[in-house]
């Protein structure tokens, strides 16, 4: 659990381990920003309608990093196996539960509990490409795995498909992107199917943000599409870092040579030209 986590009067169900691997909590930023409100919007549809649909079959994708539970023996045969990356670290532990030959899964508990978010865009824009689609990028390997392995339940198999398919078409939603806005039709039929979409999870969680969430979820949108593809560089930057300086432990690319961090960096720049 995080320090800045605040359960409340959530329970802690540690009952539920007895017949899973993990269990995943209903987590939501507080603050009442218009930021916040986005993030609460983008956190509720991840638990109440994504977490929901898995819990069923306890085929839970990632229990957050901001609160969770383990059985003991499931983190500790992880030891030899997980990367150590803060990046992704949440999505990682999770994934390898699932992956191991006894998996046993990861529930749901519907107990609400708050996390502090980002505050600022700035703050917002580091949580993304710094963290949280690095770590995605960092645990293609284990969705590529999910995704086509035999005895995979459907709908863990599905979740992991469509966040291959996320990440390997955002190159080509941002190249679509100018012949998007440069006609005023399409542009407003864009829109305007984006916002229908993002309205029926609005209405189906009882309206709990601001209606300007969803009328402005375009741009969000357009920014998160955006942060994904800056991520995967900061996430080759790391890797080439860590291969060339031969240091694997976890974030070594902290501590790693200059000359190392350097030609990591040029590299990064020469592949983003060359796209």
């Amino acid at each position: 659990m995080d320090d800045d986590v605040r359960i409340s009067q959530a329970k802690i169900p540690t009952n539920l381990l007895e017949n899973h691997d993990a269990v995943s909590f209903r987590v939501l930023p507080h603050g009442e920003s218009l930021l916040n409100h986005f993030q609460r919007h983008e956190y509720r549809k991840s638990m109440e309608i994504g977490r929901s649909f898995h819990a069923k079959t306890a085929t839970i994708p990632c229990v957050s990093g901001a609160v969770g539970l383990f059985r003991k023996e499931a983190l500790l045969r992880q030891s030899d196996l997980h990367s150590g990356e803060f990046s992704g670290e949440d999505l990682q532990r999770t994934l390898l539960i699932h992956r191991h030959r006894n998996d046993r899964g990861v529930t749901f508990v519907d107990e609400e509990v708050y996390t502090h978010a980002p505050r600022t865009l700035r703050e917002l824009y580091l949580q993304r490409v710094h963290g949280w689609w690095p770590g995605l990028w960092n645990n293609f390997h284990h969705l590529l795995h999910l995704a086509f392995a035999s005895k995979v339940n459907w709908r863990l198999r599905y979740d992991s498909l469509y966040a291959l398919f996320l990440v390997v078409t955002d190159p080509f939603r941002i190249l679509a992107l100018p012949a998007l806005f440069s006609s005023f039709g399409r542009f407003w039929t864009f829109y305007i199917f984006y916002v229908l979409l993002e309205l029926i999870p609005y209405l189906k969680m009882g309206r709990r943000e601001s209606i300007v969430v969803i009328l402005l979820s375009p741009i969000y949108g357009v920014a998160q599409l955006f942060t994904r593809v800056v991520a995967f560089f900061a996430w080759l930057y790391r890797r080439l870092v860590a291969l060339t300086s031969g240091r694997r432990i976890p974030d070594s690319y902290k501590r790693a040579p200059l000359a190392h961090q350097a030609f990591a960096l040029v590299f990064g720049l020469v592949a983003l030209v060359g796209l």
